[in-house]
């Protein structure tokens, strides 16, 4: 998901974490949580070998998912050591500072093709387009806000269900979530996020669907079942819209696409 979590913080800055395709970015400072599998793949692409982890000492600061404390950690690809001090999360995977996953993708790419007389076309920064497997190529040099749209939820203090399970919605950031069926977004989080996103002012359409068979979290009426930004989904004109895991991210990245001619807001930030 591509939204700031408040509860999620940044081990290098501090400021709130983005979670996108089961990572987490830092806008402020590039910095990037990977699980070790993820990492391992988008190696692939630039000539890694097996990826081996080797934790040495704890430092003071904490995994953003589980609040453990990271450890300073050895990364190899096949026989080769990784050439930077990588902080680790057993459970979670690898902490790159700002810069440091970027640089690290051009010292494989140059170890994998030293004597060929290339290396596969790298910018500073930057990764080549056909070596862009973790499909965030050049984020952090283009221009984002860095300043997030302030919230408050209306509905803090009210007891929210999941409308597929009846369990207990909980509120992270702007967004109330189940762990297991999505999460339900208030129109005015929803708002804020997508002009956080273009820049430009916008406002929900009206509704135009068909009553479904799901409930409000929020006032227990049905919601309509209705299409929005290339997902379905099931709308309250009053309080807000319910997304199954994933879509939310689609319909953000196809308002993007729709607000300016340029690249959506998802490939501005992640190639």
């Amino acid at each position: 998901m591509i939204y700031r979590d408040q509860g999620l913080a940044c081990p290098g800055c501090g400021d709130p974490l983005r979670e996108f395709a089961d990572r987490l970015v830092c806008d402020a400072c590039g910095g990037m949580l990977i699980r070790v599998e993820d990492f391992a793949r988008a190696l692939a692409g630039v000539g890694g070998l097996e990826v081996r982890v080797v934790p040495d000492s704890l430092t003071q600061r904490a995994c953003p998912r589980c609040g453990a404390l990271l450890r300073s950690s050895r990364v190899f690809a096949g026989a080769d050591s990784i050439d930077e001090d990588i902080l680790c999360c057993a459970h979670h995977g690898l902490w790159f500072a700002g810069g440091m996953l970027e640089t690290v993708f051009e010292q494989r790419s140059r170890a994998a093709h030293r004597g060929a007389g290339t290396t596969r076309g790298f910018n500073r920064g930057g990764f080549a387009s056909s070596t862009d497997s973790l499909g965030i190529r050049k984020w952090w040099d283009k221009p984002r806000p860095t300043q997030h749209t302030p919230f408050e939820s209306a509905l803090v203090g009210q007891q929210l269900s999941c409308p597929t399970c009846r369990a207990a919605l909980s509120l992270h950031g702007m967004l109330w979530k189940c762990r297991d069926h999505g999460v339900f977004v208030e129109n005015a989080a929803l708002a804020a996020l997508i002009m956080e996103m273009t820049q430009r002012p916008w406002e929900l359409p009206p509704v135009v669907g068909k009553l479904g068979e799901r409930c409000c979290p929020a006032c227990s009426e049905l919601f309509v079942v209705e299409d929005f930004e290339g997902v379905r989904v099931d709308r309250c004109a009053a309080h807000g819209l319910w997304f199954e895991p994933a879509t939310l991210e689609v319909a953000l990245a196809h308002a993007g696409d729709a607000a300016r001619p340029e690249p959506g807001w998802l490939r501005r930030f992640f190639g």
